[in-house]
Protein backbone atom coordinates (compact mmCIF):
# COMPACT_ATOMS: atom_id res chain seq x y z
CA UNK A 1 0.00 0.00 0.00
CA UNK A 2 1.15 3.47 -0.64
CA UNK A 3 1.91 5.65 2.35
CA UNK A 4 -1.02 7.55 3.71
CA UNK A 5 1.25 10.19 5.16
CA UNK A 6 0.07 13.49 3.79
CA UNK A 7 2.81 15.51 2.14
CA UNK A 8 1.11 18.82 2.76
CA UNK A 9 -0.57 20.61 5.63
CA UNK A 10 -2.46 23.80 6.19
CA UNK A 11 -0.44 26.61 7.73
CA UNK A 12 -1.13 26.75 11.47
CA UNK A 13 -2.76 29.85 12.85
CA UNK A 14 -3.23 30.32 16.55
CA UNK A 15 -5.83 32.64 18.04
CA UNK A 16 -5.59 33.51 21.76
CA UNK A 17 -9.27 32.74 22.12
CA UNK A 18 -9.13 29.44 20.26
CA UNK A 19 -6.08 27.81 21.84
CA UNK A 20 -3.78 25.33 20.03
CA UNK A 21 -4.47 24.55 16.38
CA UNK A 22 -4.48 21.04 14.92
CA UNK A 23 -2.73 21.04 11.56
CA UNK A 24 -4.68 19.14 8.96
CA UNK A 25 -2.60 16.50 7.17
CA UNK A 26 -4.16 17.50 3.83
CA UNK A 27 -4.59 20.76 2.00
CA UNK A 28 -8.01 22.24 2.54
CA UNK A 29 -10.21 21.67 -0.53
CA UNK A 30 -11.31 25.32 -0.31
CA UNK A 31 -7.77 26.64 -0.47
CA UNK A 32 -7.02 29.05 -3.27
CA UNK A 33 -5.40 27.37 -6.31
CA UNK A 34 -2.59 29.89 -6.09
CA UNK A 35 -1.83 29.31 -2.40
CA UNK A 36 1.39 27.51 -1.53
CA UNK A 37 0.73 24.46 0.67
CA UNK A 38 3.00 23.92 3.63
CA UNK A 39 4.89 20.63 3.79
CA UNK A 40 4.04 18.49 6.79
CA UNK A 41 7.02 19.08 9.12
CA UNK A 42 6.66 15.68 10.83
CA UNK A 43 8.61 12.81 9.25
CA UNK A 44 10.32 9.48 9.89
CA UNK A 45 13.36 10.03 7.63
CA UNK A 46 15.22 6.74 8.19
CA UNK A 47 12.33 4.66 6.82
CA UNK A 48 11.02 4.55 3.24
CA UNK A 49 7.47 3.30 2.54
CA UNK A 50 8.47 2.31 -1.01
CA UNK A 51 11.53 0.26 -0.06
CA UNK A 52 12.81 -2.46 2.31
CA UNK A 53 13.48 -1.24 5.84
CA UNK A 54 15.35 -2.63 8.82
CA UNK A 55 13.15 -4.08 11.52
CA UNK A 56 15.65 -2.88 14.12
CA UNK A 57 14.88 0.33 15.95
CA UNK A 58 14.78 2.97 16.96
CA UNK A 59 12.04 5.07 15.37
CA UNK A 60 13.31 8.62 15.17
CA UNK A 61 10.67 11.20 14.25
CA UNK A 62 11.70 14.69 13.24
CA UNK A 63 10.10 18.11 12.95
CA UNK A 64 11.53 20.21 10.16
CA UNK A 65 10.31 23.35 11.92
CA UNK A 66 9.70 23.90 15.62
CA UNK A 67 10.42 21.51 18.46
CA UNK A 68 8.46 18.73 20.13
CA UNK A 69 6.56 19.42 23.33
CA UNK A 70 8.70 17.81 26.06
CA UNK A 71 5.67 16.17 27.71
CA UNK A 72 5.74 12.58 26.41
CA UNK A 73 2.10 11.94 27.34
CA UNK A 74 0.96 14.39 24.65
CA UNK A 75 2.34 12.24 21.83
CA UNK A 76 0.53 9.12 20.54
CA UNK A 77 2.03 6.24 18.53
CA UNK A 78 -0.11 3.47 17.02
CA UNK A 79 1.38 0.56 15.05
CA UNK A 80 -0.89 -1.98 13.37
CA UNK A 81 -3.86 -0.65 15.36
CA UNK A 82 -2.06 -1.23 18.68
CA UNK A 83 -1.26 1.83 20.87
CA UNK A 84 2.40 1.87 21.93
CA UNK A 85 3.05 3.14 25.51
CA UNK A 86 5.77 5.76 25.12
CA UNK A 87 6.78 6.26 28.74
CA UNK A 88 10.18 4.77 29.46
CA UNK A 89 11.12 4.18 25.81
CA UNK A 90 10.97 7.71 24.43
CA UNK A 91 13.47 10.54 24.47
CA UNK A 92 12.86 14.07 23.20
CA UNK A 93 15.61 16.41 22.12
CA UNK A 94 14.37 19.55 20.43
CA UNK A 95 13.15 18.60 16.95
CA UNK A 96 13.87 14.88 17.40
CA UNK A 97 11.67 12.36 19.19
CA UNK A 98 13.12 8.86 19.48
CA UNK A 99 11.10 5.76 20.35
CA UNK A 100 13.40 2.87 21.27
CA UNK A 101 11.48 0.00 19.68
CA UNK A 102 11.84 -2.04 16.51
CA UNK A 103 9.25 -2.91 13.90
CA UNK A 104 7.45 -6.15 13.24
CA UNK A 105 8.55 -8.33 10.35
CA UNK A 106 6.24 -7.41 7.45
CA UNK A 107 3.94 -4.41 7.07
CA UNK A 108 3.79 -1.86 9.89
CA UNK A 109 0.89 0.58 9.69
CA UNK A 110 2.27 3.54 11.65
CA UNK A 111 0.32 6.57 12.81
CA UNK A 112 2.14 9.06 15.01
CA UNK A 113 0.39 12.12 16.40
CA UNK A 114 2.78 14.73 17.79
CA UNK A 115 2.42 18.12 19.46
CA UNK A 116 4.99 20.88 19.10
CA UNK A 117 5.97 23.40 21.76
CA UNK A 118 3.41 25.88 20.40
CA UNK A 119 0.56 23.42 20.85
CA UNK A 120 0.15 22.57 17.16
CA UNK A 121 -0.70 18.94 16.34
CA UNK A 122 0.84 17.07 13.42
CA UNK A 123 0.11 13.56 12.13
CA UNK A 124 2.48 11.20 10.33
CA UNK A 125 0.94 8.08 8.77
CA UNK A 126 2.57 5.45 6.55
CA UNK A 127 2.87 1.72 6.01
CA UNK A 128 6.49 0.69 6.50
CA UNK A 129 7.56 -2.79 5.32
CA UNK A 130 10.38 -4.09 7.51
CA UNK A 131 12.46 -7.24 7.74
CA UNK A 132 15.67 -8.72 9.04
CA UNK A 133 16.47 -11.39 6.45
CA UNK A 134 19.19 -11.41 3.80
CA UNK A 135 18.39 -12.93 0.40
CA UNK A 136 21.16 -13.85 -2.05
CA UNK A 137 19.93 -14.07 -5.65
CA UNK A 138 21.93 -15.94 -8.27
CA UNK A 139 21.36 -15.65 -12.03
CA UNK A 140 21.97 -18.66 -14.28
CA UNK A 141 21.78 -19.49 -17.98
CA UNK A 142 19.76 -22.35 -19.40
CA UNK A 143 22.72 -24.73 -18.91
CA UNK A 144 22.96 -23.70 -15.21
CA UNK A 145 26.17 -21.73 -15.77
CA UNK A 146 26.43 -18.31 -14.18
CA UNK A 147 24.83 -15.48 -16.14
CA UNK A 148 27.49 -12.76 -16.16
CA UNK A 149 26.06 -10.15 -18.52
CA UNK A 150 24.90 -6.86 -16.97
CA UNK A 151 21.48 -7.25 -15.39
CA UNK A 152 19.08 -5.52 -13.04
CA UNK A 153 17.26 -7.53 -10.38
CA UNK A 154 14.05 -6.28 -8.81
CA UNK A 155 12.65 -7.65 -5.54
CA UNK A 156 8.96 -6.85 -5.08
CA UNK A 157 6.71 -7.73 -2.19
CA UNK A 158 3.65 -9.70 -3.21
CA UNK A 159 1.78 -7.84 -0.45
CA UNK A 160 2.38 -4.62 -2.41
CA UNK A 161 4.08 -4.77 -5.81
CA UNK A 162 5.07 -1.11 -5.57
CA UNK A 163 7.34 -1.87 -2.59
CA UNK A 164 10.80 -3.31 -3.16
CA UNK A 165 14.32 -2.63 -4.34
CA UNK A 166 16.32 -2.90 -7.57
CA UNK A 167 19.98 -3.89 -7.66
CA UNK A 168 22.38 -4.32 -10.60
CA UNK A 169 25.08 -6.90 -11.22
CA UNK A 170 27.65 -8.06 -13.76
CA UNK A 171 28.72 -11.06 -11.70
CA UNK A 172 25.48 -13.02 -11.65
CA UNK A 173 24.64 -12.39 -8.01
CA UNK A 174 23.04 -9.72 -5.83
CA UNK A 175 22.22 -9.58 -2.12
CA UNK A 176 19.10 -7.96 -0.70
CA UNK A 177 18.98 -6.90 2.95
CA UNK A 178 16.11 -6.12 5.31
CA UNK A 179 13.80 -8.56 3.50
CA UNK A 180 10.56 -9.44 5.31
CA UNK A 181 9.77 -13.12 5.87
CA UNK A 182 6.90 -12.79 3.40
CA UNK A 183 6.47 -13.93 -0.17
CA UNK A 184 8.43 -11.92 -2.73
CA UNK A 185 8.81 -11.91 -6.52
CA UNK A 186 12.27 -11.58 -8.05
CA UNK A 187 12.57 -10.33 -11.64
CA UNK A 188 15.88 -10.09 -13.49
CA UNK A 189 16.36 -8.44 -16.88
CA UNK A 190 19.52 -8.49 -18.96
CA UNK A 191 20.46 -4.99 -20.06
CA UNK A 192 22.44 -6.12 -23.14
CA UNK A 193 20.44 -9.12 -24.43
CA UNK A 194 16.97 -8.32 -22.97
CA UNK A 195 16.76 -11.75 -21.37
CA UNK A 196 14.21 -12.12 -18.60
CA UNK A 197 13.78 -14.33 -15.56
CA UNK A 198 11.37 -14.42 -12.65
CA UNK A 199 10.94 -16.54 -9.56
CA UNK A 200 8.78 -16.35 -6.44
CA UNK A 201 10.12 -17.26 -3.02
CA UNK A 202 9.96 -16.44 0.67
CA UNK A 203 11.97 -13.48 1.89
CA UNK A 204 13.70 -15.60 4.53
CA UNK A 205 14.66 -18.41 2.12
CA UNK A 206 18.33 -17.35 2.22
CA UNK A 207 19.04 -17.94 -1.47
CA UNK A 208 17.11 -17.92 -4.73
CA UNK A 209 18.06 -18.77 -8.31
CA UNK A 210 16.69 -17.04 -11.40
CA UNK A 211 16.97 -18.79 -14.77
CA UNK A 212 17.50 -16.15 -17.47
CA UNK A 213 15.40 -16.74 -20.57
CA UNK A 214 16.38 -15.36 -23.96
CA UNK A 215 14.15 -15.15 -27.02
CA UNK A 216 12.43 -18.15 -28.54
CA UNK A 217 12.52 -18.69 -32.31
CA UNK A 218 9.70 -16.69 -33.87
CA UNK A 219 6.71 -18.89 -34.67
CA UNK A 220 5.25 -18.75 -38.19
CA UNK A 221 1.82 -19.73 -36.83
CA UNK A 222 -0.70 -16.87 -36.70
CA UNK A 223 -2.31 -17.64 -33.36
CA UNK A 224 -2.06 -14.49 -31.24
CA UNK A 225 -5.78 -14.78 -30.45
CA UNK A 226 -6.14 -18.59 -30.11
CA UNK A 227 -8.38 -18.57 -33.16
CA UNK A 228 -6.99 -22.00 -34.07
CA UNK A 229 -8.71 -23.38 -30.96
CA UNK A 230 -5.44 -24.68 -29.53
CA UNK A 231 -2.01 -23.53 -28.36
CA UNK A 232 -0.28 -23.73 -31.76
CA UNK A 233 2.65 -21.30 -31.82
CA UNK A 234 2.88 -21.11 -28.03
CA UNK A 235 5.67 -22.77 -26.02
CA UNK A 236 5.42 -24.28 -22.54
CA UNK A 237 8.90 -24.66 -20.99
CA UNK A 238 7.48 -27.18 -18.55
CA UNK A 239 4.38 -29.31 -18.82
CA UNK A 240 1.61 -27.05 -17.59
CA UNK A 241 -2.15 -27.21 -17.48
CA UNK A 242 -2.62 -24.50 -20.11
CA UNK A 243 -5.68 -24.91 -22.32
CA UNK A 244 -7.86 -22.84 -24.64
CA UNK A 245 -11.26 -21.96 -23.18
CA UNK A 246 -14.31 -20.08 -24.50
CA UNK A 247 -14.07 -16.32 -24.04
CA UNK A 248 -16.04 -14.60 -21.26
CA UNK A 249 -16.23 -10.83 -21.64
CA UNK A 250 -18.17 -9.38 -18.70
CA UNK A 251 -16.02 -10.23 -15.68
CA UNK A 252 -14.49 -8.35 -12.79
CA UNK A 253 -15.91 -5.70 -10.48
CA UNK A 254 -16.31 -3.15 -13.27
CA UNK A 255 -15.75 -2.59 -16.94
CA UNK A 256 -12.12 -2.00 -17.78
CA UNK A 257 -10.99 0.93 -19.91
CA UNK A 258 -10.76 -1.33 -22.96
CA UNK A 259 -14.52 -1.94 -22.83
CA UNK A 260 -15.38 1.42 -24.32
CA UNK A 261 -17.75 1.58 -27.28
CA UNK A 262 -15.92 -0.34 -30.01
CA UNK A 263 -15.25 1.30 -33.35
CA UNK A 264 -14.98 -1.49 -35.97
CA UNK A 265 -12.07 -1.12 -38.37
CA UNK A 266 -13.28 -2.16 -41.82
CA UNK A 267 -11.35 0.23 -44.09
CA UNK A 268 -7.62 0.12 -44.81
CA UNK A 269 -5.62 1.38 -41.86
CA UNK A 270 -3.84 4.65 -42.76
CA UNK A 271 -0.17 5.05 -41.98
CA UNK A 272 0.72 1.36 -42.33
CA UNK A 273 2.31 -0.77 -45.01
CA UNK A 274 -0.27 -3.51 -44.53
CA UNK A 275 -3.18 -1.89 -46.33
CA UNK A 276 -6.28 -4.11 -46.39
CA UNK A 277 -4.46 -7.12 -44.97
CA UNK A 278 -4.59 -6.14 -41.32
CA UNK A 279 -5.94 -9.04 -39.31
CA UNK A 280 -8.55 -8.28 -36.67
CA UNK A 281 -8.04 -10.21 -33.45
CA UNK A 282 -10.80 -12.56 -32.42
CA UNK A 283 -12.26 -12.83 -28.91
CA UNK A 284 -13.98 -16.18 -29.13
CA UNK A 285 -11.18 -18.08 -27.34
CA UNK A 286 -8.88 -17.39 -24.38
CA UNK A 287 -5.70 -18.91 -23.04
CA UNK A 288 -6.29 -20.43 -19.60
CA UNK A 289 -3.10 -20.89 -17.54
CA UNK A 290 -3.80 -22.27 -14.02
CA UNK A 291 -1.39 -23.02 -11.23
CA UNK A 292 -2.53 -26.64 -11.13
CA UNK A 293 -4.27 -29.16 -13.38
CA UNK A 294 -6.47 -31.12 -10.95
CA UNK A 295 -9.93 -29.62 -10.62
CA UNK A 296 -11.92 -30.13 -7.41
CA UNK A 297 -15.66 -30.69 -7.33
CA UNK A 298 -16.26 -27.46 -5.39
CA UNK A 299 -14.59 -25.28 -8.01
CA UNK A 300 -11.07 -25.08 -6.59
CA UNK A 301 -7.88 -26.58 -7.91
CA UNK A 302 -6.02 -29.07 -5.77
CA UNK A 303 -2.77 -30.92 -5.56
CA UNK A 304 -4.11 -34.30 -4.58
CA UNK A 305 -7.69 -35.22 -3.62
CA UNK A 306 -9.79 -32.29 -2.40
CA UNK A 307 -11.11 -32.37 1.17
CA UNK A 308 -14.82 -33.10 1.46
CA UNK A 309 -15.39 -29.82 3.24
CA UNK A 310 -13.51 -27.60 0.79
CA UNK A 311 -10.28 -25.68 1.46
CA UNK A 312 -11.83 -23.78 4.35
CA UNK A 313 -13.65 -26.76 5.85
CA UNK A 314 -12.95 -28.28 9.25
CA UNK A 315 -11.60 -31.49 7.70
CA UNK A 316 -9.02 -29.72 5.60
CA UNK A 317 -5.85 -31.83 5.25
CA UNK A 318 -2.38 -30.34 5.75
CA UNK A 319 -1.55 -27.77 3.11
CA UNK A 320 0.79 -28.75 0.31
CA UNK A 321 3.72 -26.36 0.51
CA UNK A 322 5.13 -24.43 -2.42
CA UNK A 323 8.52 -25.86 -3.34
CA UNK A 324 7.71 -29.40 -2.26
CA UNK A 325 8.24 -30.63 -5.81
CA UNK A 326 4.57 -31.33 -6.51
CA UNK A 327 2.98 -30.34 -9.83
CA UNK A 328 1.24 -27.37 -8.21
CA UNK A 329 4.27 -26.02 -6.38
CA UNK A 330 6.20 -24.38 -9.23
CA UNK A 331 5.55 -21.35 -11.41
CA UNK A 332 3.51 -22.17 -14.51
CA UNK A 333 4.64 -20.31 -17.62
CA UNK A 334 3.83 -20.14 -21.33
CA UNK A 335 5.44 -17.99 -24.03
CA UNK A 336 5.02 -16.94 -27.62
CA UNK A 337 7.49 -15.32 -30.04
CA UNK A 338 6.50 -13.87 -33.41
CA UNK A 339 7.61 -11.21 -35.89
CA UNK A 340 5.95 -7.90 -36.61
CA UNK A 341 5.82 -6.24 -40.01
CA UNK A 342 7.06 -2.71 -40.67
CA UNK A 343 4.47 -0.17 -39.58
CA UNK A 344 3.44 -1.89 -36.32
CA UNK A 345 3.98 0.69 -33.57
CA UNK A 346 2.93 -1.20 -30.44
CA UNK A 347 1.95 -4.61 -29.09
CA UNK A 348 -0.97 -5.01 -26.72
CA UNK A 349 -1.84 -7.96 -24.48
CA UNK A 350 -5.29 -8.26 -22.87
CA UNK A 351 -5.58 -10.53 -19.83
CA UNK A 352 -7.13 -11.06 -16.41
CA UNK A 353 -6.17 -12.74 -13.13
CA UNK A 354 -8.45 -15.16 -11.29
CA UNK A 355 -7.83 -16.61 -7.83
CA UNK A 356 -9.74 -18.95 -5.56
CA UNK A 357 -7.90 -17.42 -2.60
CA UNK A 358 -10.48 -14.58 -2.60
CA UNK A 359 -11.96 -13.77 -0.19
CA UNK A 360 -11.04 -16.33 2.50
CA UNK A 361 -7.27 -15.93 2.26
CA UNK A 362 -7.03 -12.28 1.24
CA UNK A 363 -4.40 -10.45 3.29
CA UNK A 364 -2.63 -13.67 4.33
CA UNK A 365 0.67 -15.19 3.25
CA UNK A 366 -1.26 -17.37 0.78
CA UNK A 367 -0.89 -14.69 -1.85
CA UNK A 368 -0.68 -16.11 -5.38
CA UNK A 369 0.96 -13.94 -8.04
CA UNK A 370 1.00 -13.57 -11.81
CA UNK A 371 3.04 -11.75 -14.43
CA UNK A 372 2.55 -10.77 -18.06
CA UNK A 373 5.42 -9.31 -20.08
CA UNK A 374 6.16 -8.14 -23.62
CA UNK A 375 9.71 -7.90 -25.01
CA UNK A 376 11.13 -6.68 -28.32
CA UNK A 377 14.36 -8.35 -29.43
CA UNK A 378 15.87 -5.69 -31.71
CA UNK A 379 14.66 -2.52 -29.97
CA UNK A 380 15.28 -4.02 -26.54
CA UNK A 381 11.96 -2.89 -25.02
CA UNK A 382 10.27 -4.49 -22.04
CA UNK A 383 7.03 -3.91 -20.18
CA UNK A 384 5.86 -6.19 -17.41
CA UNK A 385 3.04 -6.36 -14.91
CA UNK A 386 3.79 -8.58 -11.94
CA UNK A 387 1.10 -8.52 -9.32
CA UNK A 388 -0.66 -10.52 -6.64
CA UNK A 389 -3.97 -10.84 -4.85
CA UNK A 390 -2.96 -8.74 -1.85
CA UNK A 391 -1.24 -6.09 -3.94
CA UNK A 392 -4.23 -5.64 -6.25
CA UNK A 393 -6.60 -5.26 -3.29
CA UNK A 394 -9.89 -6.95 -2.58
CA UNK A 395 -11.84 -4.35 -4.57
CA UNK A 396 -10.07 -5.52 -7.75
CA UNK A 397 -11.97 -8.83 -7.70
CA UNK A 398 -15.56 -9.83 -8.32
CA UNK A 399 -17.41 -12.51 -6.36
CA UNK A 400 -15.84 -15.23 -8.49
CA UNK A 401 -12.31 -14.01 -7.78
CA UNK A 402 -11.71 -12.42 -11.19
CA UNK A 403 -10.25 -9.03 -12.03
CA UNK A 404 -11.55 -6.99 -14.92
CA UNK A 405 -9.74 -7.34 -18.22
CA UNK A 406 -6.37 -5.55 -18.09
CA UNK A 407 -3.99 -4.40 -20.84
CA UNK A 408 -0.31 -3.63 -21.23
CA UNK A 409 1.20 -1.98 -24.32
CA UNK A 410 4.79 -2.06 -25.58
CA UNK A 411 5.69 0.77 -28.04
CA UNK A 412 7.79 -0.18 -31.09
CA UNK A 413 9.84 1.71 -33.68
CA UNK A 414 7.77 0.54 -36.70
CA UNK A 415 10.78 -1.14 -38.38
CA UNK A 416 9.64 -4.68 -37.63
CA UNK A 417 10.89 -6.75 -34.72
CA UNK A 418 10.76 -10.09 -32.95
CA UNK A 419 8.31 -9.98 -30.04
CA UNK A 420 8.04 -12.37 -27.12
CA UNK A 421 5.11 -12.49 -24.71
CA UNK A 422 5.54 -14.41 -21.44
CA UNK A 423 2.66 -15.29 -19.11
CA UNK A 424 3.13 -16.89 -15.71
CA UNK A 425 1.21 -17.66 -12.53
CA UNK A 426 2.27 -19.27 -9.28
CA UNK A 427 1.05 -20.46 -5.93
CA UNK A 428 2.52 -18.66 -2.93
CA UNK A 429 2.63 -20.08 0.60
CA UNK A 430 0.70 -23.23 -0.26
CA UNK A 431 0.01 -25.41 -3.28
CA UNK A 432 -3.59 -26.12 -2.36
CA UNK A 433 -5.98 -23.33 -3.40
CA UNK A 434 -5.21 -22.21 -6.93
CA UNK A 435 -5.18 -19.24 -9.29
CA UNK A 436 -5.02 -18.67 -13.05
CA UNK A 437 -4.37 -16.13 -15.80
CA UNK A 438 -6.62 -15.77 -18.84
CA UNK A 439 -5.25 -14.12 -22.00
CA UNK A 440 -7.77 -12.78 -24.50
CA UNK A 441 -5.33 -11.86 -27.28
CA UNK A 442 -2.09 -10.28 -28.39
CA UNK A 443 -2.71 -7.46 -30.86
CA UNK A 444 -0.59 -5.35 -33.16
CA UNK A 445 -1.30 -1.61 -32.97
CA UNK A 446 -0.51 1.20 -35.40
CA UNK A 447 0.02 4.97 -35.30
CA UNK A 448 -3.64 5.43 -36.23
CA UNK A 449 -4.52 3.70 -32.93
CA UNK A 450 -2.79 6.46 -30.97
CA UNK A 451 0.65 4.85 -30.67
CA UNK A 452 3.30 6.85 -32.59
CA UNK A 453 6.42 5.07 -33.78
CA UNK A 454 9.37 5.16 -31.41
CA UNK A 455 12.61 6.68 -32.65
CA UNK A 456 14.58 4.07 -34.58
CA UNK A 457 17.98 2.92 -33.28
CA UNK A 458 21.04 4.51 -34.95
CA UNK A 459 21.58 1.45 -37.13
CA UNK A 460 19.75 -1.84 -37.63
CA UNK A 461 23.12 -3.53 -37.16
CA UNK A 462 23.73 -1.86 -33.80
CA UNK A 463 23.69 -3.96 -30.63
CA UNK A 464 20.42 -4.41 -28.82
CA UNK A 465 19.42 -1.28 -26.97
CA UNK A 466 19.21 -1.36 -23.17
CA UNK A 467 15.64 -2.23 -22.22
CA UNK A 468 13.28 0.24 -20.68
CA UNK A 469 11.42 -1.52 -17.90
CA UNK A 470 7.98 -0.26 -17.03
CA UNK A 471 6.08 -1.79 -14.14
CA UNK A 472 2.35 -1.45 -14.36
CA UNK A 473 0.47 0.15 -11.49
CA UNK A 474 -1.65 -2.00 -9.25
CA UNK A 475 -4.85 -0.63 -10.73
CA UNK A 476 -6.07 -1.58 -14.19
CA UNK A 477 -4.05 0.20 -16.89
CA UNK A 478 -5.84 3.06 -18.59
CA UNK A 479 -5.96 3.95 -22.25
CA UNK A 480 -7.95 6.30 -24.40
CA UNK A 481 -10.49 4.86 -26.86
CA UNK A 482 -8.18 5.79 -29.72
CA UNK A 483 -5.55 3.48 -28.26
CA UNK A 484 -7.84 0.47 -28.08
CA UNK A 485 -8.91 -1.72 -30.93
CA UNK A 486 -12.38 -3.00 -31.61
CA UNK A 487 -12.58 -6.58 -30.56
Amino acid sequence: SSPTASPTTSSPTVSPSEGPTTVSPTVSPTASPTSSPTVNPLSLPAFNPASLNSAAGPLQFQLSSGVFDPMIALHVLVINNAPIPLNGITTISGSELTVNIGLSDGPNDITFTAVDASGNTFVFSAIIHAGSSTLVVNLVNGDSSTYTLPASVRLSLTDDASVGETLTTSTGSVTFSNVPARSVVLTASGTSDNSLGTVGTQGDAGTATIAMNGFLPASPVDNNDFDTGDLSGWVEPITSAATVEPHVENVGPGLGPELTTPVPVTAPVPGTTLGDTRRRRQTNNDLFLPTCSTFGSDGDYYEGPPPTGGPEGPDQPPLAIVGDGGPCSVEQRISRAFTTAAGVSAIQVRYRFVTNEVPEFFGTEFNDYFRVSIRSQVAGGLIIEENSMNSLGLAAFDGDGSTSWRVINLPLNCLGDVIQVDVAVSNVGDAFVQSAVYVDFIDELFPSDGFPCLAAPPSTSSPIQSPTITRSPTQSPTASPSQLLAE
